[in-house]
């Protein structure tokens, strides 16, 4: 007995900002249109194609470079997906990942606009902060998760913040 593979349908959308240069697909692929631009000597005619995106190593993500009037940008492949399905982001919100924690994801369904602690929360779930230690195991931690009662009991009980600062190697903004 064959098996027949259903492939999904593929569409694609402006995304927002670059509306007459680029589009985002449902699939999480970008691509150019058509268009003309002035290079060195006039006007080309430049043919739109699929974008290949290129691995950032340090962090992980996948991103593509846009370019408009020989202004280049680069730019995660995830984001302009988000902005072609969904939209601009509301103020102060950034694109989030779903819970599966792959930073290649770049598949609308598993894309949402939030804010920006909540992309934090969603890479400690994810264990996903490369380069990103948290708490004791970050190189600059000057306190230690043992402070932590300490402080809070200090503070519950008046103290201020830069009374306990003078016992720690922090300024009181830290506390």
């Amino acid at each position: 007995m064959r098996t027949v593979r259903q492939h999904a349908v593929e569409f694609w959308l402006p995304i927002d900002g670059w509306e007459d240069l680029y589009e985002g697909s449902n699939l999480g692929r970008v691509r150019s249109l058509d268009h003309m631009a002035a290079n060195g000597w006039g006007l080309r005619i430049y043919k739109g194609q699929i974008l290949k995106p290129q691995l950032n190593k340090r962090n992980g993500y996948l991103y593509v470079i846009l370019s408009r009037d020989n202004e280049v940008t680069t730019y995660k492949v995830h984001t302009l997906v988000l902005l072609a399905m969904v939209g601009p982001p509301p103020p102060g919100e950034e694109c989030c990942h779903g819970p599966n924690g792959q930073r290649d994801n770049r598949w609308p369904q598993s894309l949402r606009w939030g804010t920006h602690e909540e992309n934090t929360e969603d890479k400690v779930r994810d264990d996903t902060m490369i380069g990103q230690a948290s708490g004791e195991c970050n190189t600059n931690a000057k306190l230690t998760w043992d402070d932590i009662p300490v402080i809070k009991a200090r503070r519950a009980a008046g103290e201020t913040y830069a009374a306990i600062a003078a016992d720690y190697p922090v300024e009181w903004r830290a506390i």
